[in-house]
């Protein structure tokens, strides 16, 4: 009999052994709870984005993490590049590029957990049985000069929350998918180049010298549009096509083309354009050999408009 309960309680050890593996040296175990609150859309622009305006001021967001039970714990926070890559916008085939950064100098971006450190969200929240909550705040930039049609841009990032475990992310306690949205405003800039000079398409006037007629004449101007939707450019001649005298002697016919294209200055006309960037259109107005016109300076006026469609 004592043999058998020896026997007994022996194998009885054994099995307790395979079944429960001995907890390493120096392991932690921890049953800490925590929650993201407060996470809501971010909007890096406040307003709608131009792109021709300077770099804006980040835009400041703010959250928190929740203690719900177990002992209080060290944390850090990853964010993700994106569901669109790299912390871009999209629509309709189009790209936005935003940044997301642990301060308001945009010297840290926001990171995932893979990432640096130093990009890492963190904090500690005490066992307070679910009242402590730490408040934690990062900030968002889209930077200037991206030329893209007008529209809603939207890409979503996730924030997950890790127990900081010897020094290393460690368990998943919470995540949240977050949507960045910016609306890009409809601009457009338009200028002129006559005589070699740049001037902003806004009331003002340029003079075309065509010079001696005797043997007819072309010369080239130039009008650049730059914007994120289409436009028209708009041509009137207060003659109607023709050089006219102001000192009685009469009149002398014009043409004009626009990138090559033959305009009718018999009446208003209209060009529609299109697409998103800059564009160049070349502008030359041609006058035939004029030997039968008096002398004298002949002169029209050209209106040109550019316009959003």
């Amino acid at each position: 009999m004592f043999c058998s309960r020896l026997l007994h309680v022996t194998l009885l050890a054994l099995l307790i052994a395979a079944v429960t593996p001995a907890a390493p040296a120096g392991a932690k175990t921890s049953n800490c709870k925590l929650k993201l609150r407060d996470l809501t859309r971010i909007e890096p622009q406040s307003g709608s984005y131009d792109p021709f305006a300077g770099t804006p001021p980040p835009q400041y967001h703010r959250f928190e993490v929740q203690h719900l039970n177990g002992p209080g714990c060290a944390f850090v926070i990853g964010v993700d590049a994106g569901s669109n890559g790299s912390r871009q916008m999209e629509e309709d085939g189009y790209r936005l590029s935003y940044g997301l950064y642990i301060d308001g100098a945009l010297s840290q971006p926001l990171a995932d957990a893979y990432g640096s450190p130093s990009g890492l969200l963190s904090g500690y929240v005490e066992d307070t049985k679910g009242r402590d909550a730490v408040e934690l705040q990062f900030f968002s930039i889209i930077p200037a000069g991206q030329m893209v049609p007008a529209d809603t841009y939207r890409d979503e990032v996730r924030f997950t929350l890790y127990e900081w475990e010897d020094g290393t992310p460690g368990r998943i306690l919470d995540s949240r998918d977050v949507q960045v949205r910016a609306k890009v405003r409809e601009v457009f800039q338009a200028s002129v180049r006559v005589g070699g000079i740049s001037r902003p398409l806004a009331g003002v006037a340029g003079t075309l010298d065509l010079g001696e007629l005797s043997n007819g004449a072309a010369t080239t101007f130039d009008l650049e549009v730059s914007g994120n939707a289409g436009y028209d450019v708009s041509l009137e001649s207060e003659n109607r096509g023709y050089l006219v005298s102001h000192d009685g002697g009469g009149s002398i016919p014009y043409g004009l083309t626009l990138d090559g294209r033959s305009v009718s200055l018999q009446r208003s006309v209209t060009l529609g354009f299109g697409g998103s960037g800059t564009a160049q259109h070349g502008l030359t107005v041609t006058v035939p050999a004029a030997s039968n016109a008096l002398a004298g300076t002949y002169r029209d006026n050209l209106v040109l408009t550019v316009s959003a469609r």
